[in-house]
C-alpha cells in the first residue's frame, strides 16, 4: 500500500499498490506510458466547465488550486475527468462497482 503525509492507505479493495504492476499504482510503467502517449496529467485542478463544439467535448475551463488561476485546455484527442472520490458514495458503488462495495468497510 502506498502510504505517505499526503495519503493514508488502508488494505481495502481501492487502495493503490507498490507492486508498479497493477492499474492503481502510479509506478514508472504509467508515467512513461502516459509521457510516450501525450497524456497531461493535472493535479490539484478544478474542473470549472467542459467546453463543446458541435455537440462534442473539446476542452476544459479548469482551475488551478495552486496558482489560483483559471486557465483553458484545448483537447486535441479527448478529454478524461478523473474526479476521484467514488468510493465513499455507496449509490454509485451500488451501481458501479458492487463487489467494491462489499468488500471496502
Amino acid at each position: 500500500m502506498v502510504t505517505n503525509k499526503a495519503y493514508q492507505a488502508f488494505p481495502t479493495e481501492n487502495d493503490p499498490t507498490f507492486d508498479d504492476q497493477s492499474f492503481t499504482s502510479y509506478g514508472d510503467w504509467f508515467l512513461e506510458y502516459q509521457e510516450k502517449h501525450g497524456v497531461d496529467l493535472r493535479f490539484e485542478t478544478i474542473l470549472v466547465n467542459l467546453i463543446k463544439e458541435a455537440g462534442r467535448v473539446t476542452g476544459a475551463l479548469v482551475k488551478d488550486l495552486v496558482k489560483d488561476e483559471y486557465y483553458q485546455i484545448k483537447a486535441k484527442k479527448g478529454v478524461i475527468l478523473t474526479t476521484g472520490g467514488y468510493s465513499a458514495n455507496v449509490d454509485l458503488l451500488k451501481e458501479w462497482n458492487p463487489l467494491s462495495l462489499k468488500k471496502n468497510v
